[in-house]
């Protein structure tokens, strides 16, 4: 029950006549509610808005475990197709790179065999040049030696 604001004020006066403290006399007076809209909860009140609280929590939290299942499950549904992505990518990465290497080893083997080819030209050259060298020096010491031989008999038919 409420007191009016005329009831207050006489309350207000009176105890404030007994000399006793504003403020205490202020307290007081807040204990007693100015409006209907004031009024003190009864314990019925109380727990039936208590109740009612509890089923929204209950609710409430009931929702969010369902929010949260529903966003694990996506996320693991995203997490199985990303790495489904990545290993398609990855598969993709690793043809390719076979391709490149595959590539890059017939053309190592294609410059082998044209560096191979080089080398026997290269080696027939300096075989044939040797064998020319080899020839001339030859003649040179077969022409040496005729040339000696004709000093030698030439010697001896003088000294004979």
């Amino acid at each position: 029950m409420s007191l009016s604001q005329k009831s207050r004020t006489a309350i207000y006066e009176a105890l404030s006549h007994l000399g006793t403290d504003p403020d205490a006399v202020e307290e007081f007076l807040s204990h007693f509610p100015s409006r209907d809209l004031d009024e003190p909860v009864t314990k019925e009140f109380h727990r039936a808005e208590t109740a009612t609280l509890r089923a929204e929590m209950a609710d409430s939290a009931a929702q969010l475990r369902t929010d949260l299942a529903e966003s694990a499950a996506q996320l693991r549904t995203d997490m199985a197709e990303s790495a489904a992505q990545l290993r398609t990518e990855m598969a993709e990465g690793a043809a390719q790179l076979r391709t490149e290497m595959a590539g890059l080893r017939t053309e190592l083997r294609g410059e082998m065999s044209e560096l191979r080819a080089e080398m026997h030209v290269g080696f027939a050259d300096i075989r044939t040049e040797m064998h020319q060298g080899f020839q001339r020096m030859t003649l040179s010491l077969a022409a040496l030696m005729v040339s000696m031989t004709g000093v030698m008999v030439a010697a001896v038919t003088i000294a004979r």
